[in-house]
């Protein structure tokens, strides 16, 4: 694919109605050239870079993830994501799962990791599949991933799971541009979307702190050590790595500012949260 400072040009690209999309304010929507279909998001300088950094911190992890790559299109900057969703089966988002169960019982919020595994194993049982303490797994570490590196964004709708072999399994990680944007140490700063809200429809959420005390204090031993455990490898990465990787991909230079920022981001984030954990009896 021909480049441009860094862009891939996806002029040649025509859009297409993939699953009734709704273009939003940063979303172009699905493009295709008759071999592949890419997912275009118009987005700035720095929310393009974190859309290619902090999935390599996570491939860097050994979890699953969608690339990215920067792009352009005729005037609009943003970046192209792989449709992971054309080798899965029956995908469903947890925000339309959560409204799915509300109607057969009640309003009981599900945000809470430990909610959402009664809602993961209902949806299991009315459609004949199979529970495993894979998904239990692969919830827990969408969520804790998530903390750690500071991501705003992280609510319902931004979660998917698709069958296989009879089997239910979380998606890979995606959408990246929000990731960093959370300050543990500041009071002031709203949390996770996933930890708290009061029913689907709202989106009130308290401190980011709060979130991570209210884990520390309700989670499982078990579950707190998978949050450490993943706390120590982040620590363990080296950002340089991360920067030539995504050199070798665009074939620029990252700015030093915005290595500066995105270093930073995780940085300051990681050293929050090891404060709370260090001042919590549990761990």
């Amino acid at each position: 694919m021909k480049r441009r400072n860094g862009y891939c040009i996806i002029d040649n690209y025509k859009p297409i109605d993939k699953l009734n999309w709704k273009q939003g304010d940063y979303c172009e929507g699905w493009y295709t050239n008759r071999q592949s279909i890419k997912l275009f998001k118009i987005q700035d300088i720095l929310m393009s870079y974190r859309e290619l950094f902090y999935p390599r911190i996570i491939a860097k992890l050994d979890l699953p993830v969608v690339r990215n790559d920067l792009a352009k299109r005729k005037n609009q900057k943003g970046i192209i994501s792989e449709d992971y969703t054309m080798q899965k089966k029956e995908i469903k988002n947890i925000y339309d799962m959560m409204k799915e169960y509300c109607n057969y019982f009640s309003n009981k919020p599900l945000y809470t990791v430990t909610d959402l595994k009664v809602l993961l194993q209902w949806y299991c049982l009315k459609n004949h599949l199979i529970y495993s303490k894979e998904i239990e797994q692969e919830l827990l570490e969408r969520f804790i991933i998530q903390i750690l590196l500071g991501n705003s964004d992280l609510k319902p709708a931004n979660l998917e799971t698709y069958v296989e072999d009879s089997f239910l399994h979380f998606s890979p990680f995606y959408d990246f541009g929000l990731y960093g944007t959370i300050r543990i140490q500041d009071e002031n700063e709203n949390g996770y979307k996933l930890q708290y809200q009061d029913t689907p429809l709202t989106r009130n959420t308290p401190p980011a702190s709060l979130t991570i005390e209210n884990f520390l204090k309700n989670g499982s031993y078990k579950e707190i050590s998978v949050l450490k455990e993943y706390l120590e490898k982040i620590k363990e990465i080296q950002f340089n790595e991360v920067f030539m990787d995504i050199k070798e991909q665009t074939k620029e230079n990252v700015l030093e500012g915005i290595k500066r920022v995105l270093s930073l981001e995780v940085k300051n984030n990681l050293q929050a949260i090891d404060a709370i954990m260090k001042g919590n009896f549990r761990c």
